[in-house]
């Protein structure tokens, strides 16, 4: 829309000296008459637009034109424009960087902002995460502002593989894994796909009507459905420990002799657990239950069995 590009331009003067027509024509993808066009519309408007000539000529606003910061601190704008930054550099909004332009334009050119210490930072991406996932957070994220149709090729946890064609809704970042909230054509129904599970994605060009279902409605439905707990009574060495308190309170880790340690943690009694429980080896025991126990007794004659053979 007209309005919102031209908000973006005078955003754009707001914190730059001077820009070119063919930058902010390449940036809004239209041509330099319409950025002229746009350019009157805003001096029109009120607003002060200088038109420089040139070699480094372009536009740029009255020498100290700018808005006023009433409401927020410089420091509550320092937290805000990291938090946006930190989310922008993986998603590559510019609806984001739009808004983190907006915020910078209400610091004060002498409120102290460059010494302002950054006192945290939010890295949403998680140690070693794959390059394609960066990848398909960006292409996910473009196809749900624009409702299009995604087609993905989609592996199950237990390896199996299926051809989907999805409504993209929310992605979601839930502990260290991105996940896409979306409506299953396949399966006519919502569902939640691990974005490192998906083996292919292909952003097409046809539209969709989003539909009402938020992610939160959804995941308390999804949460209901979820398998039974079980408790589990281990005893691991203390190598463990930290894994251990990943998933317990601390204060429920009791020490029984040199070294080693009992704890009682309550997991989805499902196939997660018990390659959890394998990947620690000989560092951990299950006390109880006993099912349990006789899952990873076949499971590691299993193991045994193929290293043999």
């Amino acid at each position: 829309m007209r309005i919102d590009r031209m908000l973006s331009i005078v955003v754009i003067l707001l914190n730059r000296d001077r820009v070119s027509a063919k930058e902010l024509a390449l940036k809004f993808e239209v041509n330099t008459r319409t950025i002229y066009r746009d350019i009157d519309a805003i001096n029109m408007a009120g607003i002060p637009v200088v038109s420089y000539q040139g070699n480094n000529g372009g536009f740029g606003l009255v020498a100290n034109y700018r808005l006023d910061a009433q409401y927020i601190s410089v420091n509550d704008m320092k937290t805000i424009i990291t938090t946006l930054k930190s989310i922008n550099s993986t998603l590559h909004d510019i609806s984001i960087e739009t808004l983190i332009a907006k915020i910078e334009n209400l610091i004060p050119l002498n409120g102290g902002y460059q010494s302002v210490p950054e006192t945290a930072i939010i890295d949403i991406l998680p140690w070693g995460v794959q390059e394609k996932v960066k990848n398909y957070i960006k292409d996910i994220n473009n196809a749900i502002t624009k409702s299009t149709l995604i087609e993905i090729e989609y592996a199950s946890l237990r390896s199996e593989e299926s051809v989907r064609i999805i409504e993209p809704m929310t992605l979601i970042l839930k502990g260290t894994a991105w996940y896409i909230f979306a409506f299953c054509r396949l399966k006519s129904d919502y569902r939640l796909f691990k974005l490192s599970r998906i083996r292919t994605i292909s952003i097409t060009d046809t539209h969709f009507s989003r539909k009402v279902m938020s992610y939160y409605d959804f995941s308390s439905q999804y949460e209901s459905t979820q398998p039974s707990m079980v408790t589990l009574l281990l005893q691991f060495h203390e190598s463990q420990k930290n894994m251990m308190e990943e998933y317990c309170n601390e204060n429920d880790i009791m020490t029984i002799k040199d070294g080693f340690y009992t704890v009682n943690v309550s997991l989805p009694d499902d196939y997660w657990v018990l390659s959890w429980l394998l990947s620690m080896g000989d560092t951990v025991e299950v006390l109880q239950p006993l099912h349990i126990r006789d899952k990873l007794c076949e499971s590691a004659k299993n193991i045994l069995k193929k290293y043999q053979t």
